[in-house]
């Protein structure tokens, strides 16, 4: 029999279990609440397009134009739920920021954006946290939104993903 079976977390941003047949279950995300975002770019273009995106799905971003001063606008802003941040800036990269991030920030779940056109096969660099690629789109952005605000419930694991 079909049915529709229904999860809902404690942080926003709901998944849904879909049973295609008996034992076939795909779980669909939908769009979380209006969540803060910690966005890290380098390029004021790039994080006033973003910050833009953000406000049309609903959220807010808290700008952020250099990695060295993600810890200090983290501790000024309480309640970042996730962190967005570019991979390639100058002086230090998203994935060298997130692994230098003291420790009672290692649980804010975090998203790499990268406009690197080749692929990327050293994945370890990521952490297996959630990985987007420029240039994305609005959907593709609110999918990974959605993956990353459901990485923070128990149980659920954190891996790479690519995001259309």
């Amino acid at each position: 029999p079909r049915h529709i079976a229904s999860a809902i977390p404690e942080k926003p941003g709901t998944e849904t279990m879909h049973a295609m047949a008996d034992n076939d279950v795909i779980p669909t995300l939908s769009a979380p609440a209006a969540l803060t975002l910690l966005v890290v770019e380098d390029d004021p273009r790039v994080l006033a397009q973003t910050r833009s995106a953000l406000a049309e799905l609903g959220h807010t971003a808290i700008c952020c134009d250099h990695p060295a001063k993600a810890v200090t606008m983290l501790e000024q802003n309480s309640g970042i739920d996730i962190i967005l941040s570019d991979v390639l800036m100058p002086d230090m990269t998203g994935p060298e920021m997130v692994a230098a991030l003291p420790q009672q920030f290692r649980s804010i779940p975090v998203m790499f954006v990268t406009g690197y056109a080749g692929d990327i096969t050293d994945n370890r660099m990521f952490d297996g946290h959630l990985l987007l690629r420029k240039p994305y789109t609005l959907a593709s952005l609110e999918k990974t939104i959605a993956q990353a605000a459901l990485s923070r419930l128990p149980g659920l694991q954190r891996g790479v993903a690519a995001a259309e």
